[in-house]
């Protein structure tokens, strides 16, 4: 913005003012009295200049300032080993480092932008409580700051997964190919359900997301019971399914807020090489209904005789809507059935940690392996049951999504 003339007037002629008071009889007198006019007249247009870069200096350090949103973690938050780091940043002048810090120490540092995004496993946190401080720089130099506090870091009570282990991480990402193959539809009365809907898959969804691009699943409904079911036949590792004895299932994942669920269920399965046995590690947290508010596993050949597969825990589970969860399941897989129920094939649920606190830890509860005939594989599912006390437009959204088998 220039200096305004009627203001460079006034100073003007406040200074001549100033200079005809003085007594100019003194040719020495005259030449300071120039030598003070010139130095006014310097004075008034380094005014002007200094206005100028301060509006406009200060205009465009704001246009450049560097804004951030942190995921994880949050306040009071509580989480297992390795801590999940998580957040977004932009700037007009683009982001180019990253800096996380537990307490007074630095225990991640990038100096690249990782475009913006930062999502990012730290297993070398000791357990204890942080204030944890996540700092985004742009090219500029300029930075800003997520601070949380009361963040509980613990070491995790899963068994961590060997070097042999085969993992299938990202799963999220529809197009990671696993098996030449992707996600696939179970819907209506292949998920039980006993009413109309509709169901899709939504990806990349880059809010909300962890890693900037997640997987949205969505269950619309009219007032039935209605289920979606997404599954992803993965394959055999070293084409050998029945070698497989554990399964690790580690998933982030948010509610949209609004939705009405009556229950979310999350599977690591496994059919082995006889085409015969089929091994479903379900868990499933009842949000709406009579029995609201549990975890309960399932019992594949209970539900083969009987049509009750949900045994319930009698441990309570709460699923806050518009929030990042942390959900992790081991468990074990006899396909011998030597040691098992009725000498037949079985698995076995050991452990689940859900938002870094432990549901349960070597449950130890074996059920037998449902039968049938069937391809062999390792599987991987997750299910939104819709509430059929009102129409129902829900949406999950799942990141991070990774499963090891060994």
């Amino acid at each position: 913005m220039p200096c305004s003339p009627s203001l460079f007037g006034r100073v003007r002629s406040l200074i001549d003012f100033t200079i005809k008071s003085m007594d100019t009889r003194n040719s020495q007198k005259l030449r300071k009295t120039k030598w003070i006019t010139n130095r006014a007249d310097q004075f008034i247009y380094t005014f002007a200049t200094v206005v100028v870069l301060l509006v406009y200096g200060f205009e465009a350090t704001a246009g450049a300032q560097v804004t951030i949103h942190g995921n994880l973690p949050v306040n009071s938050g509580k989480y297992t080993l390795p801590a999940t780091v998580s957040a977004s940043a932009s700037s007009p002048r683009g982001i180019s480092g990253w800096q996380v810090y537990f307490g007074n120490t630095s225990y991640f540092s990038s100096s690249t932008g990782l475009n913006g995004i930062l999502d990012e496993n730290l297993s070398n946190v000791p357990p204890g409580t942080y204030q944890v401080t996540i700092t985004a720089w742009d090219n500029g130099g300029n930075h800003s700051s997520y601070v949380v506090s009361n963040v509980t870091v613990i070491s995790s009570p899963l068994p961590t997964p060997p070097q042999n282990a085969t993992a299938y991480p990202n799963l999220q990402n529809k197009n990671e190919g696993y098996n030449n193959t992707t996600w696939q539809p179970c819907i209506g009365s292949c998920s039980g359900s006993n009413g109309p809907g509709s169901s899709s898959l939504s990806y990349p969804v880059s809010s909300p997301s962890l890693s900037g691009a997640s997987l949205g699943e969505n269950s619309d409904s009219s007032g039935d019971y209605y289920n979606t079911m997404y599954y992803w036949h993965l394959g055999c590792p070293n084409n050998n399914c029945s070698a497989v004895g554990n399964m690790l299932d580690d998933v982030w994942f948010q509610v949209k807020s609004g939705d009405s669920i009556q229950q979310l269920e999350f599977d690591p399965d496994l059919f082995d090489d006889s085409g015969r046995w089929e091994y479903f590690g379900s868990v499933a947290c009842q949000m709406n209904g009579g029995t609201s508010g549990t975890w309960y596993v399932w019992d594949m050949a209970s539900q083969q005789k009987s049509g009750k597969g949900w045994t319930s825990t009698s441990i309570p589970c709460t699923i806050t809507q518009g929030a990042w969860h942390h959900l992790q399941l081991y468990v074990t897989v006899n396909t011998s059935g030597s040691g098992c129920p009725n000498s037949a094939p079985c698995y076995t649920y050991k452990t689940l940690v859900f938002d870094g606190s432990t549901v349960f830890e070597n449950l130890n509860w074996s059920y037998n392996a449902g039968t049938g005939s069937y391809g062999h594989t390792v599987n991987v599912q997750q299910q939104i049951d819709n509430f059929k006390a009102s129409p129902a437009n829900n949406t999950v959204y799942y990141d991070n999504y990774e499963l090891w088998v060994w």
